[in-house]
C-alpha cells in the first residue's frame, strides 16, 4: 500500500523569520511606540507559526512572512489584536 504522506517544503521553512527578526521591522518598530512589546512578540510569533503549520501540513502560504510590504487586508482582519 502506497503511503501518501506530503513532504514540507524545507526551504520554506529555512526561509522563515526569527521573531526578533521581525520586530525590528519599521512597521512593528512604530507599533512598539503604541503597543507593548511582548503584544507585539506574541502576535509575531502566531503568525510565523501559522505560515509554518501550513508549510508542515504541505500547503503553500498565501503570502510571505518576510515580505517588506504591510499586510494584505485579509491577513491584518484574521491578526491577533494587540489590546493596550
Amino acid at each position: 500500500m502506497p503511503h501518501n504522506h506530503v513532504q514540507p517544503n524545507i526551504d520554506l521553512l529555512k526561509k522563515l523569520p526569527q521573531v526578533e527578526e521581525v520586530l525590528k521591522r519599521p512597521q512593528l518598530v512604530d507599533l512598539a511606540a503604541r503597543f507593548p512589546r511582548e503584544k507585539l512578540a506574541q502576535s509575531v510569533r502566531e503568525a510565523v507559526d501559522a505560515v509554518r503549520q501550513r508549510i508542515l501540513a504541505g500547503e503553500e502560504p498565501d503570502e510571505s512572512i518576510d515580505a517588506p510590504g504591510p499586510p494584505s487586508r485579509r491577513s491584518r482582519s484574521n491578526a491577533p489584536r494587540c489590546a493596550a
